[in-house]
């Protein structure tokens, strides 16, 4: 049954495989160096939608918390931003295009930039991952 129920989870996620996101990088209070994040795993990113945790600043840490959480902090703390990213990244209105062929986007040719009074409207703006 849990097998079934994680399956149904991952389906119903969008998955963003064609994202070409920047790697993300923190630094924790264990190192002072700047360490890379794992990927998020779509696994990952549903398990954080549920949770609420404040983070102890150590990467390596296990998550305890009700549901269970089976990663470390850091994978926890990637999926958070994979979560944020999604849903707050914003381009104006038109500045992409998408390719008919081949589902590619590109800036359009032909765009100028619309005045303030647009700007101020949520009509001006667009997800970029639409």
């Amino acid at each position: 049954m849990l097998s079934l129920l994680r399956h149904a989870v991952i389906v119903h996620e969008k998955h963003r495989a064609n994202l070409k996101l920047p790697p993300q990088v923190t630094n924790s209070v264990t190192t002072p160096n700047w360490v890379r994040l794992p990927d998020a795993t779509p696994e990952s990113i549903v398990a954080a939608r549920g949770l609420k945790k404040i983070f102890t600043g150590d990467l390596e840490a296990p998550v305890v918390t009700v549901p269970y959480f089976a990663a470390p902090e850091k994978l926890l703390l990637r999926a958070q931003i994979a979560r944020i990213t999604a849903d707050t990244v914003l381009n104006v209105k038109g500045y992409l295009t998408v390719s008919e062929d081949d589902g590619s986007i590109a800036e359009a040719e032909e765009f100028v930039f619309p005045d303030q009074s647009t700007l101020l409207k949520p009509e001006g703006w667009m997800h970029c991952t639409e």
